[in-house]
């Protein structure tokens, strides 16, 4: 019987080393016998040093390959050097402030099938043109954002392409600054200040993204030209929650995204030349707010409904038009779709909340439906709320809420009044 048990406890630690094997080669060692141009791969097992990469190669991990590091250095440093591929590597991180991939004043760069947990900062990429990165998942750290890095950084580059991204806990999930022509496609970020940050940027696309559960989910500020398109904007919900904020920018083109549960789904500040439209703006605290809107923008063909306010406008307003408004009370008597009579924000109750978040909780008392009739009534300064040229009647979104089917419906009445009737004969 002790045989037996000495036995199993054997292979038990034999299975727990080998599968949580250190690795006795060095793979900086082997990188640097390397040529330019070669492949480089990594056996599995665990790698505990940083990795300097200054020339032309490919690195794949085989297998489930680690990388741990106890310096200040970054896990992986790419410099001064073109072509490189990185690929099938998994970077844990430690007590160290240290960056996860850094890529400096280089091009053609590839990275590909990553994993960086526990990290305090992810990537950065300063002074990089013309490179992908692919399938990447980076998780951050516990604690507050001021303690905490970013998720990727880019800086000072060119053309850069960032897919299939999981980003959870840190300051900003993407910061880009100084930037041309970078795109953010299919990726996801949470639990983050800001979901994507972009500044001084231009011909940026960002689409088919999810931005749940960060205080914004884009910030965009001083930017021109950029598309933002096609993206879940949801549950941005702190005190301070926006799920998007133009601030600054021109030309940007905002379309067919979806703004949900969020403190305010999209906030236009100071923009210019810039298209808003076909998107859904639904369930928020305030759907839009138009702050210092300017004439030169386009906002319409968009849905909203189910926000507690529609929209909130600076002393300036906004005009706008062929919008759904689900608190519109007009008419459609020549059945065009559209209304017969402009849309008018109810902008007092409007800026009570505002300034005194509190006051939600009177929304739709005999109190303030009262105001905002008096309000409708009388003559008020219209330069100073959200005006709807032509608004839309009745959404696609809205109409497919309120099918139903005849049938059943039929149905359900017959049921009603039998049920009636057996009452009536009982009691009697």
């Amino acid at each position: 019987m002790r045989k037996c048990f000495f036995l199993s406890l054997l292979n038990l630690l034999l299975f727990v080393f080998a599968s949580h094997s250190f690795a006795s080669e060095s793979v900086q060692l082997k990188i640097d016998q390397a040529k330019p141009g070669a492949t480089v791969y990594i056996e599995e097992g665990i790698y505990i040093e940083p990795i300097s990469i200054n020339k032309s190669i490919n690195l794949i991990g085989k297998g489930n390959v680690v990388l741990k590091n106890q310096t200040e250095q970054p896990y992986i440093l790419i410099k001064d050097t073109a072509n490189v591929h990185v690929e099938n590597i998994s970077i844990e991180g430690s007590d160290k402030k240290t960056t996860g991939i850094m890529v400096n004043n280089s091009e053609g760069v590839t990275i590909k099938d990553v994993q960086l947990s526990s990290m305090k900062k992810g990537i950065e990429l300063t002074e990089v043109k013309s490179s992908q990165l692919h399938n990447v998942i980076i998780n951050g750290i516990e604690g507050h954002f001021s303690n905490k890095g970013n998720g990727v950084t880019l800086y000072n580059t060119i053309n850069i392409a960032l897919s299939n991204f999981h980003i959870d806990s840190f300051l900003d999930g993407i910061y880009i600054e100084n930037d041309q022509g970078a795109k953010i496609l299919n990726s996801q970020v949470s639990n983050s200040r800001y979901g994507i940050h972009l500044m001084y940027t231009r011909d940026n696309e960002v689409v088919q993204n999810e931005l749940e559960d960060n205080i914004t989910g884009i910030m965009q500020m001083v930017t021109s030209n950029t598309l933002i398109k096609e993206n879940l904007i949801a549950h941005q919900s702190d005190y301070n929650g926006y799920g998007l904020v133009l601030f600054e920018g021109e030309d940007a083109t905002i379309q067919d995204n979806r703004f949900e549960y969020n403190q305010v789904g999209l906030s236009l500040q100071k923009v210019r030349k810039s298209t808003i439209k076909d998107n859904v703006i639904s369930g928020n605290q305030t759907g839009v707010q138009f702050l210092n809107y300017n004439s030169t923008n386009l906002f319409n063909q968009n849905q909203l409904y189910g926000n507690i306010l529609s929209s909130i406008s600076g002393t300036e307003g906004a005009i706008v038009t062929e919008n759904f408004w689900d608190d519109y009370t007009g008419f459609d008597m020549n059945h065009d779709m559209f209304g017969d009579t402009p849309y008018h924000s109810s902008d007092s109750f409007a800026k009570l909340i505002n300034q005194h978040q509190a006051f939600q909780f009177f929304f739709e008392s005999p109190a303030v439906t009262m105001l905002n009739k008096l309000e409708k009534k009388l003559s008020i300064d219209y330069e100073s709320v959200v005006i709807d040229q032509k608004p839309f009647i009745q959404s696609a979104e809205q109409e497919g809420q309120i099918s139903f089917d005849k049938s059943l419906f039929g149905l359900s009445i017959l049921l009603i009044g039998g049920g009636v009737v057996l009452w009536r004969r009982s009691s009697s």
